[in-house]
């Protein structure tokens, strides 16, 4: 055992006395005992949330506040050569340490935000105070050779910059020119997010949420009050709150410790799991181990990317979709995913290539991240997208427009992403686009997967997640999605016409707006492209017919007697060849119709889940920063509003069958026809492949 704490633990030796230098540590002691305390290149960005954040300053605040004497913030791990090193690594724990030199720098200025604060009067309280000032500043800098100012801490380097510049430029901030240097330093911060930095917003918000709580709890009326109070939570931080500091001679010496490790009774995180099996089973190799440490870094960029747009709910989201597709069966528990991991990528390797299975984990996971960062994420407009460029001119209007189809499809569906993840990794490549076809032709098959098995068939979310893992199996061995799909039109992903109610009655807005993507794709693909990206994101699904029907459309009584005369005798049911005709010869959507619709507009009926107000044709995608003015107006005033042609609106004002410029008026009877308009024009050509659409 002494020999395992040798090789991992950094010791003195002298005459026959060993030892170890892990110790307890308060935070001052921490800061004071090395020179430069600084995150490694490979680490991942700072990322605590405003929770994170106050749990910590909550914590402090109990001792303050005498509800507690001290409070133990985790081991810290560290690399240290030897005794007398003055800068040493941080390994673990830089989310606690960037929020922990945030506070001391603020509260650093405390005292010189308060305007005109004189403490002459209680010198033992002005002492005290500059004391602990003192020491804040010594946890964030010194002088190097007297003149030139160094930090104490050196942050990963996505925001090494914007943190140096904080932490230097408030060194002299006082009342009168603070809050001009918080403006200064959110600009720089808004500047660096827009050239992609997440960690920049995560800094300055961070800051934002601090500087709050110092100023709501020591920035007071009573001054001296305040001030007493601040040095209470000061004195608390500094020398009650501690860690315990375990200096290692390496940086990988600390991965089979991480593995174990909790903070604050928070086990480590899926994805740090997976990262540390990866180094720790990374065999004979120091090159290629250095790689893999960068390779993680863009892993975590990527991931933080998916969350930011929608495309995952976090981490794990992420690798339990790439671990259900590697199965080809559904897994959810964390213990079951990391041996899946084990058997797949650290116990299976090329004879020739001992790290081969690690090797392939991460490509996979870094492909997937790639197509999600620059063919979903990338501003289809931009003619720099070298994905979208790889096709013909004629073809780049139809290959964006599937892309905000899948978008849309696959946000909504969760289960859908199973199956992307698959066709990703069969068809996508981050060096080359030369199965670009295989992938648009998939990826249409994908959206008609979606439409079938989210749409039609409205199934548990259990039942269609195992039906397209089993499709994910059967094309296993022998992948042509597109054939497998065609093959099985007339069974598995039949059109059941008789099982419309989800198409035609919609109460979750995501999916109707993704049938009315579907219809624009297949009718009308130009207006899934033509407006900015941010507008498909910004969007709203508007209802023609206002939902607060009482106050706009009071005087469009009708009965339901009148909708079953309507759809008996009125409608013109051959219009619609594609729906099916029962042996009445009326169509199966009709019987929908008449059995859906229960409102009668003359009573005060506030259930509208089964009426027309739900129906499909009464509906409408529209830019969102456009809809609020008017999304409760009547017809006349939406069709004014709505007229101009800036802003995304799906379908298109100019569509000839549904468009907005199609209906003088809207009642009752155009969302009926406009439904069967919507649906008819999904099956007409529904089983046109991606060549086929015009």
């Amino acid at each position: 055992m002494e020999q395992i704490f040798d090789s991992l633990l950094t010791h003195t030796n002298a005459r026959d006395t060993k030892k170890y230098l892990l110790k307890p540590l308060s935070v001052y002691n921490f800061f004071k005992e090395n020179d430069i305390r600084k995150i490694p290149d490979y680490q991942r960005p700072y990322s605590w949330s405003k929770e994170n954040i106050n749990d910590l300053l909550e914590d402090i605040q109990k001792i303050a506040n005498g509800e507690r004497d001290s409070w133990f913030l985790g081991p810290l791990f560290t690399t240290k050569i030897n005794e007398h090193d003055t800068e040493s690594s941080l390994l673990d724990g830089q989310q606690r340490i960037t929020t922990i030199q945030i506070i001391l720098r603020e509260a650093s200025l405390i005292t010189k935000r308060i305007e005109g604060l004189d403490l002459s009067e209680d010198p033992t309280l002005k002492t005290k105070t500059e004391a602990l000032k003192e020491q804040c500043l010594n946890s964030i800098r010194f002088y190097y050779q007297g003149e030139n100012l160094t930090l104490k801490f050196k942050t990963e380097s996505s925001i090494i910059n914007l943190f140096n510049n904080y932490i230097t430029e408030f060194e002299d901030a006082d009342f009168n020119s603070y809050q001009g240097k918080v403006q200064t330093f959110n600009q720089q911060a808004e500047q660096e997010a827009r050239q992609g930095s997440k960690t920049s917003r995560t800094l300055m918000a961070s800051q934002e949420i601090i500087s709050s709580f110092l100023s709501d709890n020591f920035i007071l009326s009573d001054t001296i009050d305040g001030i007493k109070k601040l040095n209470k939570f000061l004195k608390s931080l500094l020398h009650k709150c501690w860690i315990i500091e375990v200096p290692l001679f390496q940086e990988d010496s600390s991965i089979q410790i991480f593995e174990s490790l909790n903070n604050r009774g928070k086990s480590l995180t899926l994805s740090d799991k997976l990262r540390y099996k990866c180094l720790i089973n990374c065999k004979n190799d120091e090159e290629y181990r250095e790689h893999l440490k960068m390779q993680w870094k863009k892993i975590y960029s990527g991931l933080d990317k998916c969350i930011e747009n929608g495309y995952i709910k976090d981490e794990e989201d992420f690798f339990k979709i790439l671990f259900n597709t590697i199965k080809m069966q559904s897994i959810s528990r964390q213990d079951q995913m990391i041996r899946l991991f084990e058997d797949r990528y650290i116990n299976q390797n090329d004879e020739n290539d001992e790290n081969s299975g690690i090797k392939e984990f991460v490509n996979q996971s870094l492909t997937i991240l790639h197509f999600y960062e620059n063919v979903f994420a990338k501003n289809l407009g931009d003619e720099h997208n070298d994905f979208v460029n790889q096709f013909q001119t004629h073809e780049k209007s139809k290959i964006k427009a599937l892309i905000q189809l899948a978008k849309k499809g696959t946000k909504f569906s969760d289960n859908s992403r199973f199956l992307l993840f698959a066709i990703i990794l069969r068809n996508y490549s981050i060096e080359d686009y030369e199965s670009k076809y295989i992938l648009a032709q998939e990826i249409w098959v994908l959206c008609r997967i979606i439409f079938i098995k989210e749409c039609l068939q409205n199934k548990k979310s259990n039942a269609i997640r195992t039906e397209i893992l089993d499709i994910i199996s059967v094309n296993h061995n022998s992948w042509n999605l597109q054939s497998f799909f065609h093959s099985k039109k007339d069974d598995d992903f039949s059109i059941n016409k008789t099982l419309i109610n989800d198409v035609l009655t919609q109460n979750n807005n995501n999916e109707a707006a993704f049938i009315i993507y579907l219809y624009c794709y297949l009718n009308e693909h130009e207006s899934l492209q033509f407006a900015n990206q941010a507008q498909y994101t910004h969007e709203h699904l508007e209802h023609f017919f206002p939902r607060s029907w009482k106050e706009h459309w009071l005087e469009k009584k009708y009965k339901k007697e009148d909708i079953d005369l309507f759809v008996e005798q009125k409608l013109d049911s051959t219009k619609y060849e594609k729906l099916k005709i029962d042996e009445n010869n009326k169509m199966y959507i009709i019987n929908e119709i008449k059995n859906k619709e229960s409102l009668e507009l003359f009573n005060d009926d506030t259930k509208q889940n089964d009426t027309l107000l739900q129906f499909i044709g009464n509906k409408w995608v529209i830019h969102a920063g456009e809809n609020i003015q008017a999304s409760n107006k009547g017809f006349t005033e939406k069709k004014k509003k709505y007229g101009a042609g800036m802003y995304i609106k799906l379908p298109s004002n100019q569509n000839t069958d549904i468009g907005l410029d199609s209906y003088e008026n809207f009642t009752y009877k155009e969302i009926i026809t406009r439904s069967l308009e919507i649906v008819d024009g999904i099956f007409k050509k529904f089983y046109h492949t991606w060549e086929d659409i015009e």
